[in-house]
């Protein structure tokens, strides 16, 4: 929901100078039978589930993300005596550790290429054991970079440790090692004042290859302070750690599952987005799978299992395989300009139908409507949505009749409500399952949202 102006710009696109469109396009526009929407929470997540979607169904015609390449993996050998990172397209049962999948490569690799430069470990291609002492060090270990693990000094040991610490790094245990850092250059402050040779040599070979200062010296300093340009050097870490929270979005994403729902629409338009929002507010691991049908289009989607269940606002499914049950009822009220003369109550008797916007709201209201106007009335205007009230200017004497809940939407500046004194039936809205199945606990969890939502309504009566 949090890119609806935009998504509704890019869909319309396809629907507009249709003329200039290729062959492609126009055979695709040409098969667009209905528009399902899925809420994420945010830019990222909504790139992850096109991917894993497109992979699934290979729509006929999407072109990109179609092959099996797709977000990274970071593979470590943890059986090699000096373990390695690499970057893999997929994980396999190998032994090997794996972390991810990450957002991207490119910036995979950079955020690889800073943790081991931060803690001088070798991006070359050189192999050890195999190639200690076989050449000179690289241009890596002059410019700081690296600490030439390929001269047999540090040794083994001393590698291991400090994979281990890009490794805590990619589980995110980013504080286990900062600390660790920090407790050794603190202990070294104290017991030398900053005079450790190997530690000294890594912390100027840093800040000789940044061109400032990042820690604060002082004789007899016994803690480590950092510069304004430490404190900007920190924006590493932010890095990694934005790289790690992605990470996490994307594994919770693939843990995720779906809960699909289906209404018509004023339903969908007046009665659940605020539910929508208070169940996207639990943050569950599921995702919203929201479709706008008619009665009829909602139930083939159950039979054949794209919903869990559904909403419909007149009771015209007749299949033993679907349990119809009313989930709540609400009366109709008039709604009418701000300033019209209508009474608190009104007779249907005394309103002119010639100003009226009629919305073909269910077949009892439309039997209520020819026994007060006659089959042959001639209402202002036909609709079969409360939005067309909206292109109408407005004027004294306009009317339509609503339901309670979506009337209470226009209260205030945009409309004055009165009750009929001989009101259609009320609207009634029933919940559609399948017969014998029980619902999933987010979709009793939804339920109970609604219902607590309705309760709050006025002039509705919920049988949740």
């Amino acid at each position: 929901m949090w890119a609806r102006p935009k998504l509704k710009n890019r869909v319309s696109q396809y629907f507009q100078d249709t003329a200039s469109h290729n062959e492609k396009t126009k055979m695709m526009v040409a098969h667009v039978d209905r528009f399902d929407t899925i809420i994420v929470r945010s830019e990222f997540e909504a790139l992850v589930l096109e991917n894993s979607l497109i992979k699934r169904h290979q729509p006929r015609y999407n072109i990109l993300l179609k092959d099996d390449k797709g977000y990274p993996f970071v593979r470590l050998d943890e059986k090699s005596s000096y373990p390695r990172f690499s970057l893999v397209n997929r994980t396999a049962d190998d032994g090997a550790r794996y972390y991810g999948p990450f957002g991207g490569r490119h910036e995979t690799r950079l955020a690889l290429d800073a943790v081991c430069a931060a803690l001088r470990l070798p991006t070359c291609s050189r192999r050890f054991p195999r190639d200690i002492g076989k050449e000179r060090p690289c241009l890596n270990f002059h410019m700081g970079r690296c600490d030439g693990f390929c001269r047999g000094q540090p040794d083994g040991e001393e590698y291991r440790r400090r994979m281990a610490q890009a490794a805590s790094l990619l589980e995110g245990r980013l504080r286990a090692v900062t600390g660790e850092l920090t407790e050794k250059m603190t202990a070294a402050a104290e017991a030398l004042y900053i005079t450790q040779p190997t530690l000294s040599m890594r912390i100027r070979a840093l800040e000789e290859r940044v061109g400032t200062p990042l820690f604060v010296r002082s004789k007899g300093q016994r803690h480590i302070t950092l510069t304004a340009a430490g404190q900007k050097f920190l924006t590493l870490a932010q890095r990694w750690q934005q790289l790690l929270s992605e990470t996490e979005t994307l594994a919770e994403l693939e843990q995720r599952a779906y809960l699909r729902i289906a209404a018509t629409y004023t339903t969908n338009q007046y009665i659940l987005p605020p539910v929508y929002k208070r169940f996207l507010a639990l943050r569950l691991p599921v995702s919203l799978w929201i479709h706008t049908l008619r009665d009829v289009d909602i139930t083939q989607a159950l039979l054949s299992h794209e919903l869990d269940f559904a909403f419909i606002d007149s009771n015209t499914v007749f299949d033993d395989r679907l349990t119809v049950r009313p989930a709540f009822r609400e009366p109709f009220l008039l709604l009418s300009p701000p300033d019209s003369h209508y009474p608190e109550e009104v007779d249907p008797a005394s309103l002119d139908v010639a100003e009226e916007l009629l919305v073909t709201w269910d077949p009892e209201f439309i039997r209520w409507h020819d026994r007060w106007f006659g089959t042959g009335a001639r209402p202002l205007l036909y609709a079969d949505t409360l939005q067309a009230a909206d292109f109408l200017p407005p004027a004294e004497g306009r009317w339509v009749a609503a339901p309670a809940i979506a009337a209470a939407s226009r209260i205030g500046n945009s409309a004055r409500v009165c009750h009929f004194t001989s009101p259609p039936p009320d609207r009634v809205n029933y919940l559609v399952t399948r017969a014998g199945e029980p619902l999933t606990p987010p979709a009793l969890r939804f339920l109970q949202e609604l219902k607590g939502h309705l309760l709050a309504q006025d002039n509705v009566q919920v049988y949740l």
